[in-house]
């Protein structure tokens, strides 16, 4: 009897070995305690829900273990310096999503949106870029697109996409979202966004449509500074928000873009600005889904207030994840701030807790059936169909396989 519960534990442990080493390579140890002054293990989970982080380097880093296995963190944002091969990848997806509660696991994020801006490509397949699909403007090729992509981010673990690119680029200086829009026209814009996104869900991952209220007509890279645009509700209203409108019912998430809108807010980029968040997206549109900020460590955020503060003024303008992509420390320090904060603040608590409650709904629906997907294919080979058509059609469009600016 003794000899064989040995062998069974033995057995255990040798299936856990690659898991265990990974860990290691990534520098992992178990959780320390908390320090005497931190804040209360419940309003540090709450706060974390509405915190999503990426990092630099391969392997998982502390910060990301401690908090994930808290049920500390809201997502995680993937990309293709986190890992060496595609089996790598498929071992850090797993281990996220074993670690913490079930309804709290931190969700796995990815910015793969096909052309330029394909962040997990490779391993995974070059998609076609936006602007070829709403080019060649089949609604059932856009939706097998996504159908085809979601395919192979479920096959890694990913749950939720950074994709749709939905902004109407009506100024041809704008160089941000070359190549990463479907089109200039607003109702076409909006019909393969609702094809892209179903097609996405048709494989069980979550969509994120951006860059709300809409970064078509700028000219300045939000990456590097911060742009702004003069329109009233009025403009926004024929143009900029129709995709927006138009799929609001059926995604998961909006990304809020760092852009200033001055006939509604002068003062503050939409990402910070309650009037943005609050006023158009939730009041006017009645969009309840989750707001997500884009990454508030770009230049155009990070010089004037800082990750901290950005995060608190994000989260107090009514969006409800808010994105640090490239520092898992600065994420530490923004949870904890946050839940120090709201120990003393309940009016940011009270938004915490919504917050955290939309971020749960998004959670849940990876829980819930999808029908049946008559679009599913192979992913090279609609690639191949892509740019055939493109070359019989002459359509142009932008189909980089990974963006050095890591642009989102």
């Amino acid at each position: 009897m003794t000899t064989k519960l040995d062998r069974r534990a033995l057995l255990s442990i040798g299936a856990l070995a690659p898991a265990i080493a990974f860990a290691q390579r990534s520098g992992e140890r178990p959780s320390a305690p908390p320090p005497p002054n931190a804040p209360p293990a419940e309003l540090v989970r709450l706060a974390g829900q509405c915190v999503i982080t990426g990092w630099h380097g391969a392997g998982l880093p502390r910060q990301v273990q401690d908090l994930a296995q808290q049920g500390a963190l809201g997502g995680v944002l993937i990309a293709a310096h986190n890992f060496r091969d595609r089996a790598q990848l498929q071992r850090m997806t797993s281990l996220l999503h074993s670690w913490g509660p079930r309804d709290k696991r931190a969700l796995v994020t990815a910015d793969q949106e096909g052309g330029p801006v394909s962040h997990l490509s490779p391993p995974l397949t070059s998609m076609p870029s936006m602007t070829a699909l709403g080019n060649l403007d089949d609604e059932d090729l856009t939706h097998r697109a996504g159908a085809a992509m979601g395919e192979e981010l479920r096959n890694v673990g990913v749950d939720v996409d950074l994709a749709p690119v939905l902004d109407v680029r009506t100024n041809p200086r704008n160089s941000v979202v070359l190549g990463r829009v479907f089109s200039r026209e607003p109702p076409r814009a909006a019909r393969h966004g609702r094809a892209f996104i179903d097609g996405l869900w048709s494989a069980k991952v979550l969509a994120c449509a951006k860059h709300f209220p809409g970064h078509g007509d700028t000219a300045v890279d939000s990456h590097a500074g911060l742009p702004r645009v003069p329109h009233g509700i009025e403009r926004l209203e024929a143009v900029e928000l129709v995709p927006f409108r138009a799929v609001a019912s059926q995604v998961a998430s909006i990304m809020v873009g760092h852009i200033v809108v001055s006939g509604l807010d002068a003062n503050n980029p939409a990402t910070l600005s309650r009037a943005v968040v609050d006023g158009v997206l939730r009041q006017r549109m009645q969009y309840d889904g989750v707001a997500m900020t884009d990454d508030l460590q770009m230049a155009a955020i990070r010089r004037t207030y800082g990750h901290t503060r950005a995060v608190e003024l994000a989260i107090r303008a009514g969006c409800d994840m808010a994105m640090l992509a490239h520092n898992a420390e600065y994420a530490r320090q923004a949870i904890n701030h946050l839940a120090r904060t709201a120990e003393r603040d309940s009016t940011l608590r009270r938004r915490l807790e919504e917050s955290a409650a939309r971020v749960a709904r998004m959670r849940a629906k990876l829980d819930a059936p999808t029908p049946p997907n008559p679009f599913v294919v192979d992913a090279q080979r609609l690639a191949w169909e892509v740019d055939y058509r493109k070359s019989r059609a002459g359509v142009r469009g932008v189909n980089a396989t990974r963006d050095p600016t890591r642009q989102r």
